[in-house]
């Protein structure tokens, strides 16, 4: 049996199940959280805002931050949300798998030709995942709830997260 779109002789790729998916996306998200507080403790971001003023207490300090300093906090969660996707897009290109999806022996494979992307089908994949930011989310929720347990990323880009121990 092949998948619908695939090449003659590809075999059926099954997606990986949705927690390993998550679960990947939970290490890889913990270990970009580790090199942004690494460039925090160099220096290479100011975190001199976050900081309370004297006499302050903390409770007083984070409520007026949270009202006072909106663009702020959309600063941070931007710079965040960045350095996770560069750390996506970046072990993707290189690699073809995050740590996360290496470490869960999950492999991101064409849907065509049932071997790893290409680096340019990678690149278009990890262009494409940024649709979960506006969305909030949605294309991975669309993942865990779809037939073929593609995001939209995946879709889009021809790609399927699979669970093989070895790619095709």
């Amino acid at each position: 049996m092949s998948q619908p779109d695939a090449a003659p002789g590809v075999s059926l790729i099954i997606p990986a199940p949705s927690w390993r998916r998550a679960a990947a996306r939970g290490l890889d998200t913990l270990a970009a959280a580790l090199g942004w507080a690494l460039l925090a403790l160099v220096g290479a971001l100011d975190l001199r805002p976050l900081q309370p003023e004297a006499g302050w207490f903390w409770s007083e300090w984070i409520a007026r931050f949270l009202l006072d300093e909106p663009a702020a906090i959309a600063r941070l969660i931007l710079a965040a949300l960045t350095l996770l996707w560069l750390w996506h897009a970046a072990w993707g290109l290189l690699t073809g798998r995050t740590p996360g999806k290496m470490a869960l022996g999950l492999h991101v494979l064409s849907t065509q030709t049932g071997a790893q992307l290409s680096p340019r089908r990678h690149a278009l994949r990890a262009l494409l995942s940024a649709l979960a930011l506006p969305t909030l989310g949605l294309s991975a929720w669309w993942a865990h709830a779809s037939r073929t347990g593609q995001a939209w990323h995946d879709l889009l880009s021809g790609a399927v997260v699979t669970a093989r121990d070895t790619p095709h």
